[in-house]
């Protein structure tokens, strides 16, 4: 027993001193332990005031910069890159053309297309990876070496006094390498600042207590994380012909600045109030190409020193095409061809019209005489050429090559309306019907009755009574001619094909001749007035397509990205809306710089203001009206707007009428326009980070 209990207090003893010896060991672990949390925050703190006074948080803030905009860089070439592969304003991608060998059976690039005729998906994405980290680490690292070859290194305050912060990395080795702790790219910086304190002695400022402080910065490469494929769906959409034009006006289309459109313009004003397209402004200018210029009412030059262009790959359908009197100094130039529902009028003086493949006044002259005596109809509906500038010949000319068809003649704003028989009708050659004739048989003065039509009195009527025609005073016009001579008459300025059809006395090259319609032509004249038909009456309201009744709230989606702004707007407000690069209030859309893409339909008024350029289509129940002397630069590209309409599509299903049952087409929405949606978003603090934090002096 004895020595049990010797036992039992040893291990007692034991236990006891242990006890003890834990006790003091974790008092001083917790002392340790604290006193060195207060030298690393120490160390902070010391580390935070140097950064600050030394100029080391300033070049980490313009580091960051370097590193968002290598980001940016990086985006736009892999940006540019998926253009290249899909496509960019109408022209086919290289997917589309690999596609197209491998359906023909001719050598195809595999890298892009695999053996079943799908896309290499995992060659893209990989090529995107690497498009990406190569453009983001050329780009940093460039501007990096910008520095040390144009600023000595120095990236903050180089002629200042302090403080000062320069590279001090070695040229050679600012580049991007593997990190092999981490297996990932990075590219080293050291950087070395020096500051002081500024003492005033006297008239002259001092540097005191220089300091020098080094730090390494470390730059990452960040990951491309946008798929090649965001989105596959498969989208079916009905063809509706409102979403293939780049703008469409239910009411007038007015013009004050300039207009640069690359696609097809409908103004579907054709009431008694409404003026279709109109320029406005002096100097003022439309230009269209891949598309057509359509006007259900005129379109008219009606402000001086003013251009309507028309390119090759486009036509004009219209009423009128008209410079009027105020469009002095101003031209029309069309490439392509004019269809008119009415007249081809020149009445400002220094002017010029110009139409390359052929004109066609399409309206027939008035079916019977109590629709020639409606001066309403008369005007409207006589398809002619009219001169009224008083220099034609001199300084004003028409010019109409390849064919033209005039099927109407000329009408003379006298009270009442008087027709002539002129399908080319020059102010002043009115002369001919005053002015009685001593031959040409029943044309001759004893058998021909002159009437009072103010201001003018005029050859109306045979002696028996029945009104001369516009046939009989065809043949009065040209026998006035032949008669006089031509003596006082006016016909030089104007030039026209061999190849032209006309109802009326036509004047070309200095001469005068006579209609020459016939019933053979009726064929050809048929077949024109159905090209027009096919053009011009496709699309005649905008309700009939689009049904505000439906729209409720509307849809507005507006982003900015990286370079423009993505639009998606739908609205059935009769506010008007500005379509500007201001920001301009709620009801308003402002485009970044400018720019922008997307889809607009309102029933409200439209306006266009600043520089403006806008890839897309513009709808309106109203009317749109160009403002001020910026350019407006409108494209309708298809694969753009399909993509858009596609991708909106269980919204816009739902407000669109008159769709094309018998055509429908899927459409993949894809990355490609929606590129910087899905990029993650890199912050400097995950890809610039500081080390090895040193006091030199």
């Amino acid at each position: 027993m004895s020595l049990n209990k010797k036992q039992g207090s040893a291990l007692l003893s034991v236990i006891m001193v242990f006890a003890i010896l834990l006790t003091i060991g974790g008092a001083v672990m917790s002392l340790a332990l604290s006193d060195f949390k207060l030298r690393i925050n120490e160390s902070k703190r010391v580390q935070n005031l140097y950064n600050s006074d030394s100029g080391l948080d300033e070049a980490y803030g313009i580091i960051g910069t370097i590193v968002e905009d290598g980001i940016i860089k990086g985006n736009s070439d892999v940006k540019i890159y998926l253009d290249y592969l899909n496509g960019y304003k109408g022209e086919k991608g290289l997917l589309e053309i690999e596609r197209d060998k491998f359906n023909n059976k001719k050598e195809y690039d595999k890298s892009y297309i695999n053996s079943d005729g799908s896309v290499n998906q995992n060659y893209i994405v990989e090529k995107q990876g690497g498009i990406f980290k190569n453009s983001y680490k050329e780009y940093v690292g460039k501007k990096l070496l910008s520095y040390v070859d144009t600023d000595e290194g120095y990236i903050l305050n180089k002629d200042n006094i302090s403080p000062k912060v320069k590279i001090i990395t070695p040229r050679e080795e600012i580049n991007f390498k593997i990190d092999k702790a981490l297996e990932k790219e990075s590219l080293n910086l050291n950087l070395q600042s020096s500051f002081s304190t500024l003492i005033k002695e006297g008239n002259e400022t001092k540097e005191s207590n220089v300091r020098k402080v080094a730090a390494k910065f470390k730059l990452g490469v960040p990951d491309y994380n946008n798929p090649y494929s965001v989105e596959t769906t498969m989208v079916t959409v009905q063809k509706n012909n409102i979403l293939e034009k780049a703008m469409v006006a239910d009411k007038d289309i007015i013009n004050a600045g300039k207009l640069d459109v690359e696609g097809s313009i409908y103004s579907l004003s054709n009431g008694t109030n409404g003026k279709g397209i109109e320029l406005n402004g002096v100097n003022s200018y439309v230009n269209i190409s891949k598309g057509n210029l359509v006007s259900l009412g005129d379109i008219r030059i009606k402000a001086p020193y003013s251009t309507i262009s028309v390119g090759g790959d486009s036509n004009v359908y219209t009423g009128s095409l008209a410079i009027d009197n105020e469009g002095n100094g101003s031209i029309i130039d069309v490439k392509g061809l004019v269809y008119a529902n009415n007249d081809l009028a020149l009445g400002g003086t220094k002017s010029k019209i110009n139409i390359e493949k052929g004109f066609y006044g399409v309206n027939d002259i008035p079916k019977t005489m109590e629709d020639s005596k409606n001066e309403a109809k008369a005007e409207k509906n006589s398809s002619s050429i009219l001169v009224n500038a008083s220099d034609i010949g001199n300084g004003s000319e028409i010019t109409i090559k390849n064919e033209a068809i005039l099927m109407g003649t000329a009408y003379l704003k006298t009270n009442p309306y008087y027709q002539t028989g002129e399908s080319v009708g020059v102010k002043g050659n009115y002369r001919a019907y005053a002015s009685p004739l001593e031959k040409n048989g029943s044309l001759k003065k004893d058998n021909i009755v002159f009437e009072y039509q103010s201001p003018l009195q005029l050859a109306t009527r045979f002696k028996n009574n029945s009104e001369l025609n516009f046939n009989d005073k065809n043949n009065y016009f040209m026998a006035y001619i032949d008669e006089y001579s031509g003596k006082n008459m006016i016909l030089n300025g104007i030039s026209l094909p061999e190849n032209t059809i006309s109802v009326g006395a036509k004047i070309s090259n200095g001469k005068a001749k006579k209609g020459d319609y016939t019933a053979d032509n009726n064929t050809r004249i048929s077949k024109v007035k159905k090209e027009y038909e096919s053009i011009a009456k496709e699309i005649t309201k905008v309700s009939d397509y689009i049904d505000f009744s439906k729209v409720g709230e509307g849809k507005k989606n507006i982003i900015d990205t990286n370079s423009e702004t993505e639009v998606f707007y739908v609205s059935s407000s009769l506010r008007p809306i500005t379509i500007s690069s201001s920001n301009i209030g709620a009801n308003n859309i402002r485009l970044k710089g400018g720019k922008g893409s997307g889809i607009i339909i309102t029933k409200g008024d439209i306006e266009i203001k600043g520089d403006i350029d806008f890839q897309g289509l513009i709808i309106t129940d109203g009317n749109i009206t160009i403002k001020d002397s910026g350019n407006k630069h409108i494209v309708y590209d298809s694969k753009d707007v399909k993509y858009n309409v596609a991708k909106n599509y269980n919204y816009l299903k739902g407000i669109l009428k008159n769709n094309d049952n018998n055509y429908t087409e899927k459409i993949e929405v894809d990355a490609s326009y929606v590129i910087d949606e899905n990029i993650k978003n890199n912050t400097r603090d995950s890809l610039v980070t500081t080390s090895n934090w040193k006091i030199i002096k």
